[in-house]
């Protein structure tokens, strides 16, 4: 079993399921806080974390964090790894064996999430697949579809890293518009 399967049956098994469930749009916008707060990734410890997600914080060892259920489909997970190199992971996670679309948790869609790491200073740099191959006849296409965006501020010191994985909205078929799939911040 792998350390990550470890830790959310673990979360799951441990952490009470709250009467008022936190809306993925509040998430998001925490999370935000949090990276605008925030100097390095050394600010994201476990008062800091409880304080701004409003959340009770598990820990393990080298690792903290914690998982909660939006809707008998969805659950955000985030968790805070400082073995050797220190990072952030924030996941919307749906039920094993499921692919639900996400409409119910894209209150905050991936262009607005994008858009206020701009605001905060962040360059955005998008990171895609392969490209797919044109109709023979046509101009080749220049890249494929989106795997992630990188997002740096242009500065002297390292500051954060924010890695930011996009889900099309609908089910795996017809997305609809775009959502924040998973953020990675180190």
């Amino acid at each position: 079993m792998t350390m990550t399967m470890t830790m959310t049956m673990t979360m799951t098994m441990t952490s009470p399921l709250k009467a008022a469930q936190p809306r993925a749009e509040q998430a998001l916008r925490r999370l935000l806080t949090l990276i605008r707060t925030s100097q390095s990734i050394d600010d994201f410890t476990p008062g800091r974390l409880e304080a701004v997600m409003e959340r009770p914080v598990q820990r393990w060892s080298e690792t903290y964090g914690f998982l909660e259920r939006l809707t008998s489909q969805w659950t955000y997970v985030f968790v805070v790894r400082n073995e050797d190199r220190p990072q952030v992971e924030f996941s919307f996670r749906e039920r094993p064996g499921s692919y639900p679309p996400m409409t119910d948790i894209c209150q905050l869609n991936y262009d607005a999430f994008a858009g206020e790491l701009e605001a905060m200073g962040y360059r955005r740099e998008s990171h895609y697949d392969s490209p797919p191959q044109a109709p023979h006849g046509q101009p080749q296409l220049r890249h494929g579809g989106l795997l992630y965006e990188r997002f740096h501020r242009p500065s002297s010191s390292p500051g954060l890293r924010i890695k930011v994985y996009p889900r099309g909205e609908g089910v795996a078929d017809s997305p609809s518009r775009v959502c924040v799939k998973t953020v990675w911040v180190g």
